[in-house]
């Protein structure tokens, strides 16, 4: 939709009148589906409310948490009906240089079963949603399973599996904070003796309740060692 910013047309796609459409989106739209956001028809709209025209992805007439779900799966790679597959995909192919943590593992035991947790430590904000790349070599580690938000404490939690990389994706209406488990992701070790590789996570999105990106994010969710 277009929308007339400081005399210049510009084109939106996402709920928070941004250039993309991701968590943040899903964040809000919750919010508005029970009462914590407002909306509005003005584009762009008013501060602290959603921008209604571009919240029905889904098709069925009204704004509601079909549509965060429909935003969420397209952030972690997952086609439906408003993001085709090849669309998915390529949101995940750019290198932004976003703020990417890493940890290295052991590989000299061919077979083994690890366990990388995947943790926030906020106690001066809350986190509101996050969309976390989770990169691997496929060569040295075949992942098994990927339990997103194990403790259940957020409102939609997405994990998508492909070769390579793991795609997360988590919302709190409210934000949650503390320590907080992310997912807990189980890999089968793989290589000959000796061997190394080390697990890159990619920090696409971590914001507030209120939208606002959370200051030093490399500080915020970190890998731990493998168990």
């Amino acid at each position: 939709n277009a929308c007339l910013v400081e005399d210049e047309i510009r084109i939106y796609e996402a709920v928070n009148i941004a250039l993309a459409v991701d968590s943040i989106d899903g964040l809000f739209i919750l919010q508005y589906d029970v009462g914590l956001r407002a909306g509005s028809d003005q584009c762009p709209p008013p501060t602290d409310t959603l921008y209604l025209a571009n919240c029905d992805v889904s098709g069925d007439g009204v704004c509601d948490s079909v549509d965060a779900l429909f935003i969420l799966q397209c952030d972690v790679g997952i086609s439906n009906t408003f993001c085709p597959s090849a669309i998915a995909a390529q949101t995940w192919l750019r290198n932004d240089g976003r703020a990417r943590s890493e940890v290295r593992i052991d590989a000299s035991w061919p077979g083994q079963i690890i366990t990388v947790p995947i943790v926030a430590n906020l106690d001066d904000a809350n986190l509101g949603a996050a969309s976390l790349a989770l990169h691997f070599d496929p060569a040295r580690l075949r992942p098994i399973a990927c339990m997103a938000d194990p403790n259940q404490i957020f409102d939609l939690a997405l994990c998508q599996r492909s070769d390579g990389v793991l795609r997360l994706n988590l919302v709190s209406i409210e934000g949650a904070e503390g320590q907080i488990a992310l997912a807990n992701v189980t890999f089968r070790v793989l290589g000959s003796p000796l061997d190394a590789t080390a697990l890159e996570l990619d920090q696409r999105v971590l914001v507030d309740s209120q939208g606002n990106a959370i200051r030093s994010p490399l500080e915020k969710v970190v890998l731990l060692g493998p168990r």
